[in-house]
């Protein structure tokens, strides 16, 4: 079996070399000349670019993206939805398999899905080879994040391909190498979209996005198979049987593409206004609403269209499943449109990507404060770290504020500062002086904030500091 298992393998790498290692030799072959190290420098400098956000480089133009996208997810739904209906909803049946769901209807699917994955997946890398200014085909695909991906959705459709033509007797270890081959191809979406690119936990929104997408291709799969099987004769029987079994994950699939769709939805999107005010958030409204149309339709499956499927009245159950069909192509499309749709931006912030840094240096104190941006959107991480001398003690009060514009009239907003427990932050320090910490989080300085910030302090002896600074 290990035998088989690693003959198909290198028969996929095999036509990879093939088709790719052309493409990575110039007209003198390889180039000697330039510095690899260079090159890779230079696309590792672009490389957040491709990786976090990389299927929004619009060189092709917007709409290219979005055909490009939607054709990549409908070909890994039709592969994964083909896979669990041929080898898991079906698998128990003893009535020949659909004619849309044969092995020859399988080889022509894998065959066409490689086929669109090599097309989408070169144009993407030379979209970064023109951004970044005729830096090889080899090191985008080295490099980058969507070169890497490009190259193992090709690989895992040209297994998938090869794995078609195992005879009836290697089923055994192809059919389960096809599950994990089809798994791992799905995982390959979200390392090249935005659950990728989420500035904390990506890890929980590769994983969400990943479900979604698979349970969103066995639901469309199972659809699929259901009206394939109304087309054959004297099938009634198996028809309901089927549909009673497939039943049971819809309902676990639309749960988890419902919940996985709804947390992805909140890590994108930072405000409810941004649902109707961004074009992202308009295609979640019209996903949300499809889901509920779909909802409403498998409650009526479980209640009353099972029912007229027991007593032999098919067409209400197959209008049903067509309409089901007809809204998973449309989210499967909208999936497409809104992963090649950059996110609403989070909203203004006071300190943009430039965190705010400031010290003094004195004779009788030093003082740094520090402004990052917080936890949450709007908020800033304010640290102020006051030295003096030793011996002298803590400071009898510390305020920081700030005020808005150049007119001294305005009011201060005051930052209430805390002391920060002892070696929490480690820092450097000055012989013969003490540190002494403080911090405070929250929302204090107003989008595109403009004006000065100003720090008083008044030591142990009762001597006062005053510090202003312009604010950004």
């Amino acid at each position: 079996m290990l035998k088989r298992i690693l003959a198909a393998v290198f028969m996929t790498t095999a036509i990879l070399a093939g088709v790719l290692l052309p493409m990575t030799l110039g007209a003198d072959g390889i180039v000697f000349g330039q510095d690899a190290a260079a090159i890779a420098e230079a696309a590792g400098e672009h490389d957040h670019h491709a990786d976090g956000d990389g299927d929004h480089s619009h060189f092709g133009g917007q709409r290219l993206m979005v055909v490009m996208r939607i054709a990549e997810v409908v070909a890994a739904a039709a592969a994964g939805g083909f896979l669990f209906f041929r080898y898991v909803l079906y698998r128990k049946e003893k009535l020949p398999i659909p004619g849309a769901f044969t092995p020859e209807a399988e080889r022509y699917l894998m065959f066409v899905v490689a086929m669109i994955w090599l097309m989408t997946g070169w144009a993407r890398i030379g979209m970064l080879m023109d951004q970044f200014d005729g830096i090889p085909f080899g090191t985008i695909v080295a490099s980058t994040t969507i070169g890497k991906m490009a190259v193992i959705r090709l690989g895992g459709a040209l297994l998938l391909a090869l794995l078609t033509f195992a005879p009836e007797r290697e089923k055994l270890w192809a059919n389960p190498l096809k599950g994990v081959t089809v798994i791992g191809l799905i995982v390959t979406f979200p390392l090249t979209g935005h659950a990728y690119a989420v500035a904390s936990g990506a890890a929980a929104a590769v994983s969400s996005h990943a479900l979604h997408i698979a349970f969103a291709s066995v639901w469309a799969g199972g659809l699929a198979g259901l009206w394939a099987v109304s087309f054959g004769i004297d099938r009634a029987d198996q028809l309901n049987r089927l549909a009673v079994t497939f039943s049971r994950w819809a309902l676990v699939s639309i749960v988890i593409i419902i919940g996985s769709g709804v947390w992805l939805a909140i890590v994108h999107l930072s405000s409810w206004r941004e649902l109707w005010m961004s074009e992202y958030g308009i295609i979640v409204l019209t996903k949300s609403v499809l889901m509920l149309l779909i909802v409403f339709i498998g409650i009526l499956h479980r209640s009353k269209l099972m029912g007229l499927l027991d007593r032999g009245q098919e067409r209400s159950f197959l209008t049903a499943v067509r309409m089901e069909i007809v809204a998973a192509v449309a989210l499967f499309l909208l999936a497409g449109w809104l992963s090649s749709t950059s996110p609403a931006p989070v909203e203004a912030s006071a300190l943009g990507d430039k965190p705010f840094y400031w010290h003094e240096m004195g004779e009788e104190a030093h003082m740094t404060l520090r402004m990052n941006e917080g936890a949450a959107p709007g908020e800033q991480l304010v640290r102020l770290y006051v030295w003096l001398p030793e011996g002298q003690g803590a400071p009898k009060s510390i305020a920081v504020g700030y005020r808005s514009g150049d007119d001294d009239t305005t009011a201060e907003v005051n930052i209430p500062m805390e002391p920060m427990p002892e070696g929490q932050e480690k820092t450097f320090d000055f012989p013969g002086f003490t540190k002494y910490s403080y911090s405070a989080e929250g929302g204090y300085l107003p989008p595109e904030a403009s004006g000065e910030v100003i720090v008083k302090l008044t030591d142990a002896n009762g001597k006062a500091f005053h510090y202003k600074r312009q604010f950004p």
